[in-house]
């Protein structure tokens, strides 16, 4: 990522034509009928019977409308009072008087996240690429601030100008501390940093503005000179701006929680505009492109220890385990490594993009360069599927590393 923002150049749209220009050159201007006056009284006749027959139907709309609004109501209420009971022992956080609908937020997830024994359960009988993995950036994608790596952004105590505003950064009682415009606008607030997204060339702070929101500060830290910059160059974003640190366009939750973590659910309940997110384990896991391997674990475990000789001879194929084909694995590297809108924020690897994301093609707009090359956050994946390395069958691993992710 480059350190200085490139501004996306404004698209030239064109103007709508004024109101009265429109209505012109629609406008009628042929002669005045001169036929008959029966014909006249037949039209009328027929425009009054017609416009009686349009308004009965849209009557009858709405009356089934509204009888199918008040159906579809009871049953949800019906299903409220007496669905699920409550939420799993395993869920992390107690409910707090939340509806049973979240209760069923814990539930499912709970389903979904026994089916994954994280990254440290590799370790034993995979050492090299655990360690490969570990120090990548895969590994640090995302992370809970560390002293030894995150100190001597916050020590000693500084103040950056950026913009109208002014953000400070110090280390109070072994804690990350940042003073800055919060999302109320009024003076600067105090917030503890509570997550750590990037590793090289830079490193955002994540910060929580109220329980389960956390939102990615504009500010980064430049590991290598040491010092911090905005983001954005020299654009003003102040509180109340949608690309604001409090806004929802930096919002961790929605924006970049999904591609730093593995199997992430953001649990978003838009009637409280809250969120309830979790996820398998914190970073892009070995699960993230393996998928769930629990079974794989429990699996190796009943064959004997690997490592003491236990399943010596067992040629017994695992049959847990299902081998990616080539496009499998580009998809799964492609569900982040690229420009989309997610469709069902449940992407597993193994799975088709297609089925859960759709991406931001190459076009005639200068979302891309004119000859599809990356341009601005559009990552790879667009361009690559237009290239003559993917025509030519090249993917992803052919040159770069499955582990350490650096080119081969």
């Amino acid at each position: 990522m480059s350190r200085k923002r490139r501004s996306a150049s404004a698209r030239n749209t064109g103007s709508n034509p004024p109101l009265e220009a429109r209505l012109k050159t629609n406008r009628s201007i042929s002669p005045p009928d001169r036929g008959a006056h029966s014909l006249k009284t037949g039209a009328a006749v027929f425009r009054l019977h017609r416009g009686l027959v349009c308004m009965i139907l849209i009557a009858t709309l709405c009356v089934a409308g509204i009888g199918y609004w008040a159906w579809s109501w009871q049953g949800q209420k019906i299903e409220m009072n007496h669905g699920h009971a409550g939420s799993d022992q395993g869920a992390v956080g107690a409910l707090d008087g939340m509806n049973q609908a979240s209760a069923r937020y814990d539930d499912e997830d709970e389903t979904v996240y026994a089916l994954y024994a994280g990254s440290q359960s590799c370790r034993e009988c995979h050492p090299q690429a655990y360690e490969d993995w570990a120090h990548s950036h895969h590994g640090l994608a995302e992370r809970s601030w560390d002293h030894a790596l995150d100190h001597a952004a916050f020590h000693p105590d500084q103040t950056v100008r950026h913009g109208t505003q002014t953000t400070r950064v110090t280390w109070e009682n072994h804690q990350a501390i940042v003073t800055t415009a919060g999302p109320g606008g009024g003076g600067p607030e105090r917030f503890e940093v509570q997550r750590v997204i990037g590793h090289n060339p830079l490193r955002q702070y994540l910060l929580e503005t109220e329980p389960g929101r956390l939102q990615a500060l504009e500010l980064a830290h430049d590991p290598h000179q040491g010092d911090w910059f905005n983001i954005f160059g020299d654009e003003d974003r102040v509180p109340g701006d949608w690309g604001h640190w409090t806004g929802r366009g930096m919002n961790w939750n929605s924006m970049c929680a999904a591609c730093h973590n593995t199997r992430l659910r953001k649990n978003y309940d838009p009637d409280k505009d809250v969120y309830r997110t979790r996820a398998a384990e914190m970073g892009v896991s070995c699960e993230s492109c393996h998928g769930p391997m629990q079974r794989h674990v429990d699996w190796q475990k009943a064959q004997g220890d690997p490592l003491s000789g236990g399943n010596e001879g067992n040629t017994e194929p695992d049959p847990t385990l299902t081998k990616l084909d080539p496009l499998r694995m580009l998809d799964t590297c492609g569900s982040c490594h690229s420009r989309r809108q997610e469709l069902t924020g449940d992407f597993v690897p193994g799975t088709l993009y297609e089925d859960h994301h759709a991406l931001v093609l190459v076009d005639e707009t200068d979302t891309y360069y004119a000859d599809g090359q990356v341009r601005d956050e559009n990552y790879e994946f667009g361009s690559f599927l237009s290239s003559r390395m993917h025509a030519a069958g090249v993917h992803c691993q052919d040159c770069h590393h499955p582990h350490t992710a650096k080119r081969l």
